[in-house]
């Protein structure tokens, strides 16, 4: 594994053509409020607690284990630790980066705020001079990936109803929170053998904290 050195030396990120369709719609909802009267839009910045924030020299990435629309994620090491880092676009313009930074300073408020059996675990994050968020790094596979893997056979009834209260009693941790998780898919859950935690109910758990709204 490799120190992080350097972040987006070679530019902006690109964002993808939906992804900039909603952070012109979310531009478009934010009005100015400074009273310039020139109609410049100014976000209201949210803030992070800086009980949250990690240093990113204390970070080492590894290789990539998954993208997606808002970044990528990397296995790496954090003190002893092996932990998912989320590294994630800053976006190529001020309005952009504005929404982006807001985005990743609510997601990571929220993470920091929620802890259950089937809620990944939140590490830290970190602002400069990357946007990265770390998690527990879980072994097992996506549910999607595990589904795949045991075609043609179905999955069996016990099973199906065990994953259904995983997924259940994660839900309800995150509503008691005030948080809706708007991207529930068998890709954001990760499937867990019992053999990697032999006294923990479950087995699945919730990988993908974002696109939640309070």
């Amino acid at each position: 594994m490799s120190r992080i050195r350097e972040v987006n030396g070679g530019g902006a990120q690109v964002v993808e053509a939906y992804e900039r369709r909603s952070i012109e719609r979310r531009s478009g909802e934010i009005q100015s409020k400074a009273g310039s009267g020139n109609g410049s839009i100014i976000a209201p910045r949210l803030s992070i607690d800086e009980s949250l924030l990690i240093d990113a020299k204390s970070l080492f990435i590894g290789s990539k284990i998954g993208e997606g629309a808002h970044g990528k994620v990397y296995e790496g090491r954090f003190g002893e630790r092996i932990v998912a880092i989320k590294v994630l676009h800053r976006g190529s313009t001020s309005d952009e980066r504005s929404v982006l930074e807001n985005r990743f300073a609510r997601e990571v408020n929220m993470m920091s705020k929620v802890k259950h059996e089937n809620l990944v675990k939140f590490i830290g994050a970190c602002k400069d001079p990357l946007m990265a968020i770390v998690t527990e790094l879980l072994p097992g596979m996506s549910l999607r990936k595990f589904l795949f893997s045991i075609r043609p056979n179905k999955l069996e009834l016990p099973l199906a109803l065990s994953f259904a209260l995983d997924i259940a009693r994660a839900m309800e941790c995150l509503h008691a929170n005030g948080i809706i998780h708007r991207d529930l898919k068998p890709g954001t859950l990760i499937y867990m053998s019992r053999d990697y935690f032999p006294s923990c109910k479950s087995c699945i758990v919730l990988i993908k904290m974002a696109g939640y709204v309070f």
